[in-house]
């Protein structure tokens, strides 16, 4: 697929996602405002039954207290008509307490008269008796004047009592009903504004009542709508999806094609920069003296690995004599040879990777380590001579 289809398909996925982004803000305020005004009249609602509890409540403890107080009066009643009664029956008692009195006085009387018929016939014993007779008659009758006048001032005071009791009950009582039609008449009040109240609080739920069905009926449409849209948006998605799967496995295919030309490239180059690599025999060996180029040790370890060779090592004089004699006069060439690893210790990096056995270093003093980094051999025609690494020279492969 070309830049042009591939930024056209990207393009198209982008105004995909951007119109779903754009439905769902969409949606999302719509349901935002419809939660806004169910909560409005879901609060209103809340409050007018608050209200008619509370109303409800206020009239059934007023009903308690009439209802205690009304209690406390019958019981005030019934406790008065008790003491009525025990008063009465103290009062017979009194009475009858009087009765027998009279009737004791009277036998008394009887008794005297007997006397006196046996007076008559002994005058001597008589005149006494008669004398000690009339003493206790007039004491007896000052006991029961007495008795009487106490008997008539407790009857009086009695009386007085009862007739103050019911005028004060008859006060009470009138008093009672006065408060009771007062309480009856609060009564009405409550019950009226109870009734007009529960009355607006119906006609409120049927209008509430009918804007909640409209509400259920654009929520239901919204709902229906939001279902269209999320269908819509999981067919988008799937599309996408493919979209984004097709995308994917075409970058994965020009990653590897990417790849594959990077390779031919490399490989291109290759054959391009060594058209005019010649190799010369010396001995038994194969060399190749690079002068075109000047490279670090490890770049010219490299060059040397990429033309299928390495860096040139001789094991004996007779390689050595070979080599030197083909250099040309104060040029400096990188070796195989190094001591990175350990300081003093040569070894060969490419060839065996094992301790150098063969080195003819330029003269005495040497290697010297100058300023302690020179770790790698370069050749000249007077010798080996170790050197910073980053320096860059000459070098020579060998196969």
């Amino acid at each position: 697929m070309d830049t042009s289809a591939e930024n056209g398909l990207l393009e198209m996925i982008e105004r995909v996602k951007q119109n779903l982004s754009d439905q769902q803000e969409r949606n999302d305020s719509d349901m935002g405002r419809l939660s806004e005004r169910l909560g409005g009249l879901e609060k209103r609602i809340t409050e007018q039954q608050e209200r008619a509890a509370l109303a409800v409540s206020t009239a059934t403890e007023r009903l308690e207290k009439l209802e205690d107080k009304q209690r406390q009066l019958v019981a005030g009643a019934q406790q008065m008509l008790e003491m009525l009664g025990r008063m009465e029956n103290q009062i017979a008692v009194e009475q009858a307490r009087v009765g027998n009195g009279t009737s004791y006085f009277g036998k008394l009387r009887d008794k005297a008269e007997v006397l006196e018929k046996q007076i008559t016939g002994q005058e001597e014993r008589v005149s006494l008796d008669e004398i000690l007779v009339t003493k206790r008659l007039s004491n007896i009758e000052k006991v029961l004047s007495e008795q009487r006048d106490n008997i008539t001032s407790n009857i009086s005071k009695v009386a007085d009592g009862l007739s103050g009791i019911k005028e004060q009950l008859s006060g009470q009582k009138l008093k009672h009903i006065a408060e009771a039609a007062i309480i009856k008449e609060s009564i009405a009040n409550l019950e009226k504004d109870l009734t007009d109240r529960q009355q607006k609080i119906e006609s409120n739920g049927s209008k509430l009542a009918k804007v909640l069905k409209g509400l259920e009926n654009n929520f239901a449409g919204h709902e229906r709508k939001l279902e269209n849209d999320e269908r819509t948006l999981s067919d988008s998605q799937t599309r996408l999806s493919q979209l984004q799967d097709q995308l994917t496995n075409q970058q994965k295919t020009m990653s590897t094609h990417e790849a594959a030309v990077k390779e031919l490239e490399s490989k291109w180059k290759t054959l391009w920069e060594n058209r005019f690599v010649s190799f010369e025999k010396l001995g038994s060996k194969l060399y190749y003296f690079v002068m075109n180029e000047r490279l670090n040790w490890t770049d010219a370890r490299d060059r040397c690995q990429e033309l299928g060779s390495h860096l040139a090592s001789p094991q004996n004089q007779q390689e050595y004599d070979l080599v030197t004699k083909a250099l040309p006069v104060f040029l400096q060439f990188w070796l195989d040879v190094n001591d990175i690893e350990n300081e003093g210790e040569y070894m060969l990096s490419a060839t065996s990777k094992k301790k150098a056995t063969f080195l003819k270093w330029r003269g005495s003093g040497y290697p010297d380590n100058w300023k302690g980094n020179e770790d790698c051999v370069e050749l000249t025609r007077e010798g080996m001579n170790d050197l910073d690494c980053s320096e860059k020279h000459f070098y020579i492969c060998q196969k």
